[in-house]
């Protein structure tokens, strides 16, 4: 992967594509991280004397709309920089390209959401290009962003030689840390759809010591094992690939870890008649919410014998309280053995993140990524579509 870092920036113009998809309420920012993750390239970039040009989108809008202006980050960058920001509205202009043109090197520019215009989510050239004007080289910074061939982040490459930011780089390499072939890798995977990560799962296998499956998936784990799941969430259409994971499992001694004992309630949404029982009581009206005790021990054993450890996805439904518990323990369980420098640890998936957030301990893990489904694809394919494009070598 071609690194920002390989690259001579000085007196040159940067077209810096950053994920500052933040959460916003009433024109306030209520999580700053992602802005935050983006300031080391853009304070390197400065150092070495560049031009910045960041580009973004937030939100889903469908043509302008003022609330998901990217106005109040700008301000908010600036504010954390410290440095006036130039902000761009009309970033398909030619007067808007010019006025950025004529700007001394060592200024920062932000172009207003990228996705008020239908052709940045469609890929589409003619707007890559027009974006490629406002710079002569590309560096993409928005690993959450890499698995769209959107036009500031796949298509862009077509014009301009590609580099990853160092926010990019540092993700990449903390997933491929973690799933290390000269160490003992543990992956635990949750969530409530199998469908969605056969993929992910059949590539983990080749690369994992163990794996553990929970949360809704692992329903179809177990009916495909023969077990009783009452009204569970359950894919009974996957059945079939659950069956072939287990057998892919025993055939690459990928050591495959489902729950042995399980929290059932009469209420998916809210805690009515809440039972520990081992899968063999499972009954006809119950449903399966969370882990139990002895599931959680096998877990913590897996940890503690491993040398990396990458979660993605709830054991359980976390949103609820008590159906929280098994989550937020693995959570704790993680943090516990990062602390003290027993494993190395990644945490990433919006849900699997939230875990980390409320149970407190984000903050304990070697790394968070805060990508969903580029950090899922990534998994599965080892590569993304905004990463393939800044691999190419660069001709000198």
């Amino acid at each position: 992967m071609n690194s920002v870092k390989d690259y001579p920036v000085t007196n040159t113009s940067v077209f810096l594509r950053c994920d500052l998809n933040v959460p916003m309420k009433d024109g306030c920012i209520l999580d700053s991280h992602r802005i935050e993750s983006s300031i080391p390239t853009i304070k390197y970039l400065l150092s070495s004397g560049a031009k910045v040009v960041i580009a973004s989108h937030l939100g889903r809008p469908n043509g302008f709309d003022a609330k998901h202006s990217l106005k109040p980050i700008c301000d908010e960058l600036s504010r954390l920089l410290d440095i006036k920001i130039h902000f761009i509205k009309d970033i398909t202009s030619q007067d808007s390209i010019s006025l950025v043109k004529s700007l001394p090197f060592g200024t920062v520019c932000m172009l207003e959401n990228l996705r008020f215009h239908k052709e940045e989510e469609a890929g589409d050239e003619n707007f890559a290009k027009i974006l490629s004007e406002y710079a002569t080289c590309f560096v993409n910074d928005a690993f959450a962003c890499s698995h769209r061939k959107h036009a500031s982040v796949f298509t862009i490459a077509q014009f301009l030689p590609s580099f990853a930011g160092l926010n990019l780089l540092n993700e990449v390499e903390a997933i491929n840390s973690s799933l290390s072939k000269n160490g003992k890798n543990f992956c635990i995977i949750g969530g409530s759809k199998i469908s969605s990560k056969i993929g992910l799962v059949k590539n983990l296998i080749h690369k994992s010591s163990s794996i553990f499956l929970g949360g809704g998936m692992a329903n179809t784990f177990l009916l495909a094992s023969g077990y009783e799941i009452g009204l569970s969430i359950c894919e009974e259409a996957n059945v079939k690939d659950a069956q072939e994971i287990i057998s892919i499992c025993k055939k690459e001694n990928c050591k495959l870890i489902l729950p042995v004992d399980v929290i059932v309630s009469k209420s998916f949404e809210k805690p009515v008649n809440v039972r520990l029982v081992k899968l063999s009581e499972i009954q006809k009206d119950d449903f399966i919410v969370d882990v139990g005790f002895q599931t959680l021990k096998l877990i913590e054993e897996q940890i503690t014998s491993s040398n990396n450890v990458i979660w993605n996805g709830p054991a359980g439904v976390y949103e609820v309280s008590p159906f929280n518990v098994g989550s937020f323990t693995i959570a704790n369980l993680i943090s516990h053995y990062t602390k003290n420098k027993s494993i190395s640890s990644i945490v990433g998936g919006g849900d699997a993140v939230a875990c980390a957030n409320l149970s407190g301990t984000a903050d304990e893990f070697s790394f968070v990524s805060t990508a969903g489904g580029a950090f899922l694809e990534y998994l599965e394919q080892n590569t993304l579509p905004g990463i393939s494009v800044i691999s190419i070598p660069i001709k000198r």
